[in-house]
């Protein structure tokens, strides 16, 4: 555990403060996910629903969309591409941005 004390005698846990991060992270890719799924066309989107967050099999979802299981297989394996491709073009467009903003100064929030 990584504690140290503060000046009044209080603990202050970093591994509270790395959880805290994880969990931001997680809800950020989660966010990005859920962003990527509404660019997919709609006959893309439907099977991808229905295979990772209803959990139906590929047979469940032949049935459901009345559509052969081949076409099952085919757009989601199209779908997952497709999420790929968006999910690359964003991890670009960040890197991209991280590196175009000037560095922080942190002397002036540390208060001296």
């Amino acid at each position: 555990m990584d504690l140290f004390h503060k000046e009044d005698g209080g603990e202050i846990d970093f591994a509270d403060e790395v959880n805290i991060s994880e969990e931001f992270i997680q809800k950020v890719e989660s966010e990005m996910i859920r962003e990527v799924i509404q660019l997919l066309n709609e006959k893309y989107k439907t099977v991808l629903v229905l295979y990772y967050y209803e959990q139906y099999s590929y047979k469940e979802m032949s049935e459901i969309l009345n559509i052969p299981i081949g076409t099952v297989k085919y757009r989601l394996n199209y779908a997952k591409k497709q999420m790929r491709e968006h999910l690359e073009g964003f991890v670009y467009a960040y890197k991209y941005f991280l590196n175009k903003r000037p560095p922080i100064k942190i002397s002036g929030l540390l208060n001296d």
